[in-house]
């Protein structure tokens, strides 16, 4: 009976709410391609490169959890500019942690300069440009956040 309503509503030009499929549709097209395509490529790849250091061995093992915590970070923080989500004292705390942490743990390495001159891209560059990220997003005005595609 709710579907005959709902196409007669349709055909008097009288506006008809969306659907819950509809509603489940829009969040999830806004959160996979929308506004955070970057920290979800960035999530994704953090968790295949750390999955596959399982495999053999080898910096992933570092690399890996640095991609996600910084992708979390930085997303966290879009979010709090965008106005998705409030902009708490914890949830700064939180972002805050998770940078340090990744800190922590390219620092904590044994011979760490040794191996960022071996090995630059998981020691270095990973690290230093999800910090970067995350500096330029919180330093940049709302306005340019909100014209920006990820």
């Amino acid at each position: 009976m709710a579907g005959k309503t709902r196409k007669k509503r349709r055909a008097t030009g009288t506006k008809v709410p969306p659907t819950k499929s509809a509603q489940r549709q829009t969040t999830t097209a806004s959160t996979w391609g929308g506004r955070h395509l970057g920290s979800t490529v960035a999530l994704a790849f953090g968790c295949l490169y750390f999955i596959s250091a399982w495999a053999e061995p080898s910096a992933g093992i570092i690399a890996g959890p640095v991609m996600i915590l910084g992708a979390l970070a930085y997303r966290s923080a879009k979010k709090r500019k965008l106005g998705e989500v409030k902009s708490t004292p914890i949830r700064q705390v939180v972002e805050i942690a998770l940078l340090l942490l990744i800190s922590v743990m390219i620092l904590a390495q044994n011979n760490v300069l040794h191996l960022i001159e071996t090995d630059p891209v998981p020691n270095l560059l990973i690290p230093v440009g999800a910090i970067l990220a995350y500096l330029v997003i919180t330093l940049m005005p709302e306005s340019s956040v909100r014209g920006q595609a990820t």
